[in-house]
Parts: structure tokens; sequence; C-alpha cells
């Protein structure tokens, strides 16, 4: 379980470190590295204990056909334009060309962000009317 956020630690005071004995230093040194690696692997911890509660969710509720449209999965492989190679959502990073299992909503979700991504890429080539979908209609034969 995720447990309370920690207060955040009071500013470093500007201060001469160098008065320190270099023993003490060297050994300061290793603690706070201690600590800094066991607050890391807390945080992973949690964060996959988090995503292994949602998908255990996810099966109860299909198990018992729970699953509105919005949480039906869906695989997709992410399309992005030549300018960006991956986003970010609810913190999870999307990297261009990998292949996710995803719930339908964020499966949506990623469908919009690449269609944004490659209208601003058809824009920035000069290209407007495509980026819309718009189809010239003197070429395509319109009134």
């Amino acid at each position: 379980m995720a447990k309370a956020k920690k207060p955040e630690p009071a500013k470093v005071p500007d201060m001469d470190f160098e008065m320190l004995d270099p023993g003490v230093k060297k050994a300061l040194q290793e603690k706070a590295r201690t600590l800094a690696e066991k607050e890391v692997q807390e945080e992973m911890e949690d964060a996959f204990l988090l995503s292994e509660k949602e998908k255990a969710k996810h099966e109860e509720r299909e198990k018992h056909g729970l699953l509105g449209k919005q949480e039906e999965m869906v695989t997709h492989t992410i399309n992005l334009p030549p300018n960006a190679d991956k986003f970010r959502i609810n913190n999870r990073i999307y990297n261009q060309g990998q292949t996710y299992e995803l719930p339908r909503g964020t499966y949506e979700m990623i469908v919009d962000i690449e269609s944004k991504g490659w209208q601003q890429e058809a824009i920035r080539k000069g290209d407007q009317e495509n980026a819309f979908g718009l189809r010239d209609k003197r070429k395509a034969g319109g009134r």
C-alpha cells in the first residue's frame, strides 16, 4: 500500500562544508546514498504494487462481467510524428513504436494525442489543409 508522503526536508543551509572532517564527510555521504537508495526502492515498490493492484482489479471486474466499455482492453502501437519519441500520461511513459495493452479510455486519449501530433507536424511542414483532414476541393473536383 502507498505510504503517506513524507514532508519535504528543510533546505540545505548555505554553509562551508569544507570545515567538516574528511572522514565525517565520507561517512555522511555514504549514509545519504543509502537513504536515497532506500527511498527510491520504496517508490519503485509502491509504483509496482499500485500497478499490480490495478491489473488485479481489472481482472476481477472482467471475471464478474463488470467492465464498462472504457475499461475494455485494447492493443495499440504508438505512432508519433518524427519530432516526438515519447509522451507521458498519469506518470507513465509511452514510447514511439512500442505496443501496449491499454484500457479503451486511455487508448482513445493516446489516439487523440497522436492525431494532434501529426496535425502539428503537417502544419510545421506548411500543409495546413491536410493537417485537419481537409481535401483541396479544386483537386477533388468540388464546386
